[in-house]
């Protein structure tokens, strides 16, 4: 949680009011108008469209794991089910329907998760007996500080996840941005921030509880390995209707709960997918452009149906890629951590280009994904067990760039798109300060640059030149020709010159760097 805390305060504090004042639909917009390059803004909405239908099919996946478990329902045919619905509910109500539906599911949420744990910690005795059968089986590590990136779970790599999750849905989401953003004022914009905080962080400490309570019921019978559950990720929705199936409401208020959360991150999901395609790349084009408001609206539910239907179709493949929790970060991370970092690169790092994001993007894209693929179809034989001891590194001979925990999937594309973009920038003429449109970058950032570009050019490192080719411009004056450099001088010199030529503007090329 330590991590999650210090993205949403930097997103609050120097992202947030940046994208506040530039008033854009798509996120993607910014790319355009800060790298001046379309085909980033493009490359940038096909990544987030790749992330959000795969987010999409686990928000599919997981409730129906819940449904499986609590009624023997088929797990494809809860996620049909579930993606038709809001499929449709959102392709008629569009983003009103989002709200509106939004609230009810989160409340949901809460009532339920709160109602069930509160139920099963009294009946096995309490808080305490809970927390010490957590202490005496290492399921409590608030500060493992080993800072092997091979042990998969510790303070700092759960701190870098939570950082990333923090950027990555909430900084640089477009369905988050249309709700933050749906405000009139920044003010409201950063109320909205700290309630989602507070609520995040809530929400979170509910469901690592229900973990530990988990444990403390099943230590001694894994149901796991007596065959009961298919999957680790069934053990919460199994708890329920062992313990309180005899209990009428309270399953189907837990499963309400389950359901609630994955409506509400599919219909926003599903909502700015719409968005995306029509802004970047449908709205601008000869044929979209000259369609009435009532036949633009049509499109986009159509847009939003098409969606809800692939996400669907792809989470009926998710439940054969893994352990959920584990995957969906990994290939979120190698889909959106390259975006992520461009975005970062552009506010952070003022004398980045089109030529070093470019090339930054594909980089990270291309070493993330490939490093999600090999480990995600590498098989292994492992034991299955709710038995933990202390984390160890793995052997040295497995210590490679594929045993690195998930959790710093995301984090590495971040660092990996920002050192190859400033890195090809500073090779490529970076940006001068004067050529950068102070809007687009941090306030703070560019100011440090403007003073670094000056003390560089008074010791002789940087220097400005024009550009090679000469302009001859022909001016009427005693009949004859001169060059934009004989014209230059004139106007340094001459007052009168000035005042009489206005409108015989030299066009100066903009400098390169040498």
């Amino acid at each position: 949680m330590f991590g999650v805390v210090i993205g949403v305060c930097l997103y609050h504090n120097y992202i947030l009011p940046l994208f506040f004042n530039l008033h854009l639909v798509s996120m993607l917009k910014y790319l355009e108008l800060r790298f001046e390059s379309i085909l980033l803004r493009k490359l940038g909405t096909i990544c987030q469209l790749l992330s959000m239908f795969f987010y999409l099919s686990i928000c599919l996946y997981a409730p129906s794991l819940a449904l499986t478990s609590a009624t023997n329902v088929p797990a494809w045919v809860s996620i049909i089910c579930l993606g038709l619905i809001c499929t449709i509910y959102v392709t008629i109500g569009g983003v009103r329907a989002v709200v509106y539906t939004d609230v009810i599911q989160t409340t949901l949420m809460f009532v339920g998760v709160l109602a069930v744990i509160v139920k099963v910690v009294v009946d096995i005795g309490g808080f305490s007996y809970i927390w010490e059968d957590a202490m005496e089986g290492n399921r409590i590590e608030f500060f493992n500080l080993n800072t092997s990136p091979y042990i998969r779970h510790t303070f700092w790599s759960t701190s870098v996840l939570g950082f990333y999750f923090a950027l990555s849905t909430l900084g640089f989401s477009q369905a988050q941005y249309q709700r933050i953003h749906s405000v009139n004022t920044l003010a409201d914009s950063k109320w909205v921030i700290k309630m989602y905080l507070i609520g995040l962080l809530l929400l979170w400490g509910l469901f690592y509880f229900s973990g530990l309570v988990a444990y403390a019921i099943y230590k001694n019978c894994d149901p796991l390995t007596s065959g009961r559950i298919t999957k680790a990720d069934q053990i919460i929705p199994y708890l329920v209707m062992d313990k309180l199936g005899e209990f009428p409401g309270l399953p189907g208020l837990f499963v309400a709960a389950v359901y609630g959360g994955v409506l509400s991150s599919m219909s926003s999901q599903t909502n700015s997918i719409a968005c995306l395609v029509w802004e970047d790349f449908l709205k601008d084009t000869t044929y979209f452009s000259k369609l009435s408001p009532e036949k633009a609206v049509t499109v986009v539910k159509i847009i939003t149906a098409v969606a809800g239907m692939g996400g669907t179709g792809l989470a009926l493949s998710v439940g054969q890629l893994g352990t959920l929790f584990s995957v969906a970060y990994s290939i979120s991370g190698a889909l959106t951590g390259p975006l992520d970092g461009l975005y970062v690169a552009g506010i952070f790092m003022p004398w980045t280009n089109k030529k070093g994001a470019l090339i930054g993007l594909v980089t990270s894209f291309v070493m993330s994904l490939w490093r999600v693929i090999d480990t995600t179809t590498t098989t292994t034989t492992t034991t299955t067990t709710t038995t933990v001891f202390p984390s160890e590194e793995v052997d040295s001979g497995s210590n490679n760039f594929y045993d690195i925990s998930y959790c710093y999937n995301g984090f590495m594309a971040i660092v990996i798109t920002m050192v190859v973009c400033g890195i090809v920038s500073l090779m490529t003429n970076p940006l001068p300060p004067d050529a950068i449109d102070h809007k687009l970058t941090n306030p703070t950032v560019a100011r440090l640059y403007r003073k670094l570009w000056e003390i560089l050019s008074r010791c002789g490192l940087v220097k400005v030149k024009a550009k090679k080719e000469v302009v001859v411009v022909v001016v009427e004056m005693d009949d004859k020709q001169e060059t934009a450099e004989e014209q230059l001088g004139k106007r340094d010199g001459d007052e009168e010159y000035n005042n009489k030529n206005k409108n015989n503007e030299v066009p100066i090329q903009r400098p390169t760097l040498e």
